[in-house]
């Protein structure tokens, strides 16, 4: 019987990060056969640039997987980020097909396929994923999944996530380099999601807020399913930049600086402390202020119960959760995957939540997947957010 297996390989500006699970029993938790984490190169705000460069991170950091595994991984879930990373909602609509009006599951593709027709400003972009939303039959609610219910007029909202086609293309070059076959591309946020929120945060409403080294990226879940995601040019870089500047000193040793200055054990002076910690609220206050207009934007400030679950290098700043809570207005905390529960907390790191989202996906999809063609993407994606 073959091994259920997922590899899952997170590549941002600054480190590319690889996770091996398996699930040995459907049901149980999937065991992490292994680890690893390798400084990135060809990467800017979380995009390609030197595809050969990428490569070569992508390589080194699956051939330390391979060696702890014991085994070759070849198959991939890959996700993507950066700065043009966005979604957009569309509506479609289509008459009901069938003479007895009862809505089959060839009248809801039919009705998202019209909702992707009706996009606007769409070159030079790519569809990531395609979530459907919400259906009306006839201009009354009708809930997440209209099968087997009967009207004349089927319509849907469908949030499409998308990203520049050249960004895409550029990953998926960098991996197929790297002798590697991509299953799936999912946007960052989305994988983070899935790997530290459970159940009850993404039905009550809240925000999965990945703050990363070049960029801040966001996706919105209510109802179990994402309404939004965003990216912002924007990450704890801007940080490290503003201390180098400020304090006329190069950009590692400002690096450490924001890392230690807060702790019990670095012995900074009241003033250096305090021109610090100014330094670094007014740059987390740009970020969440974004991210308050986004939410504002979106009609959802201050309306999310589940509150916001951080991740990405950035959290690892001591002050970042009270400052969230306090900007935002509802309660912010550090996430932590479910695989790591039965262990300390403080054994997770934040830079694994991606890759562990992939990873975890690639398994429950498994048995939805054609296998190995980007272009499958949308239609497992659709499948997986349908309830």
């Amino acid at each position: 019987m073959a091994r259920n297996i997922s590899v899952g390989i997170d590549i941002g500006t600054y480190s590319t990060n690889t996770v091996v699970l398996e699930l040995e029993q459907f049901g149980k938790a999937p065991k992490i056969l292994a680890l690893n984490s390798v400084a990135s190169s060809g990467l800017r705000k979380g995009n390609v640039h030197d595809i050969k460069e990428a490569a070569k991170s992508i390589k080194e950091s699956v051939r330390a997987v391979e060696k702890t595994a014991g085994f070759p991984a070849r198959r991939v879930y890959a996700s993507i980020g950066g700065e043009n990373l966005t979604s957009v909602i569309s509506k479609g609509m289509v008459a009901v097909s069938r003479a007895d009006s009862e809505i089959t599951d060839n009248d809801i593709k039919r009705a998202v396929s019209n909702s992707e027709t009706n996009l606007s400003r769409m070159a030079n972009k790519s569809i990531l994923h395609t979530v459907p939303l919400c259906f009306k039959i006839d201009n009354e609610p009708a809930g997440k999944n209209p099968v087997g219910m009967k009207g004349g007029k089927l319509e849907v909202d469908t949030l499409f996530i998308t990203t520049l086609t050249q960004n895409l293309n550029n990953l998926i070059k960098s991996f197929e380099i790297a002798g590697l076959t991509v299953l799936d591309v999912v946007a960052s946020p989305i994988a983070a999601g899935y790997a530290l929120m459970d159940k009850k945060q993404k039905e009550a409403g809240s925000i999965l807020l990945d703050i990363g080294g070049g960029t801040v990226s966001l996706a919105v879940f209510e109802e179990g399913l994402p309404l939004s995601v965003n990216c912002f040019p924007f990450g704890s870089d801007n940080i490290t930049n503003d201390i180098a500047v400020i304090n006329q000193m190069p950009l590692e040793q400002a690096e450490k600086l924001k890392h230690e200055f807060l702790k019990e054990d670095v012995k900074t002076d009241r003033a250096t402390q305090r021109k610090l910690t100014e330094i670094i609220e007014a740059r987390l206050s740009d970020a969440f202020e974004l991210t308050s207009s986004h939410l504002r934007k979106i009609g959802k400030e201050r309306t999310l119960p589940g509150g916001a679950i951080l991740t990405g290098g950035g959290v690892n700043l001591p002050i970042v959760a009270d400052f969230a809570k306090n900007h935002l207005k509802m309660n912010a905390e550090i996430g932590v995957c479910s695989l790591f529960e039965s262990r300390e907390k403080r054994f997770f790191d934040s830079k694994w939540a991606v890759a562990l989202g992939l990873a975890m996906l690639g398994l429950n999809e498994t048995s939805i997947k054609t296998g190995g063609k980007i272009k499958e993407t949308i239609k497992s994606m659709f499948k997986l957010f349908m309830p």
